[in-house]
């Protein structure tokens, strides 16, 4: 996080001006230990109290990168104000098997860093395959994932968490996964 910590702070600080909720970041490369001073450091530059409240990231796991997996974002945000932002497509493409089994990878990211900590989900497809590391969004449904990502949507364990698609955009291509997102939410909702 070197030099970033003074860009972090100053976008903390704009965030905090803007009354935004959260502030979510990759936590980068280089040692768990300096990723977390680094973090730490921005939120009191920033004077940050309660909100935003920053969220790393979990990551594909490609080169250095820190957050792949659970237990390592668990170690950088314990006993501290931050929390954890989930991408779906980033945990498959890091060997969570989000496609045959969502519901047990949010077992294990919430046995690691407790879901209580994930107030914000990255849904997105995934273009490469399981464990291969490649951070490389694609539309719902259009991806390696598929039909898994409804079983992290529907989980009653994220109900009232924030949900984003962080996919390839066009407003085209917004209206398919918006029509995937309200189908899925649609088979679930009580029949009148």
């Amino acid at each position: 996080m070197g030099e970033e910590r003074h860009e972090l702070a100053d976008d903390l600080e704009k965030a905090r001006l803007l009354g935004l909720e959260y502030v979510v970041v990759h936590p980068g490369s280089g040692s768990p230990e300096r990723v977390r001073e680094g973090a730490l450091k921005a939120l009191r530059l920033a004077g940050v109290r309660e909100r935003p409240r920053l969220l790393l990231e979990n990551t594909a796991g490609g080169g250095e990168k820190i957050g792949a997996r659970f237990e390592e974002l668990a170690w950088l945000v314990a006993d501290t104000p931050m929390g954890v932002c989930l991408d779906t497509c980033h945990a498959f493409a890091a060997g969570y098997p989000v496609k045959d089994a969502p519901g047990e990878v949010l077992s294990e990211l919430d046995q690691a860093v407790g879901l209580e900590r994930v107030p914000v989900v990255h849904l997105n497809d995934s273009v490469g395959g399981l464990g291969s590391r490649i951070d490389h969004h694609a539309h719902l449904l259009q991806g390696q994932i598929g039909e898994g990502l409804k079983g992290v949507l529907l989980d009653p364990r994220l109900r009232g968490r924030v949900f984003i698609l962080e996919t390839p955009r066009s407003p085209e291509e917004d209206a398919w996964n918006l029509r995937v997102l309200r189908g899925w939410l649609e088979e679930t909702a009580p029949q009148q």
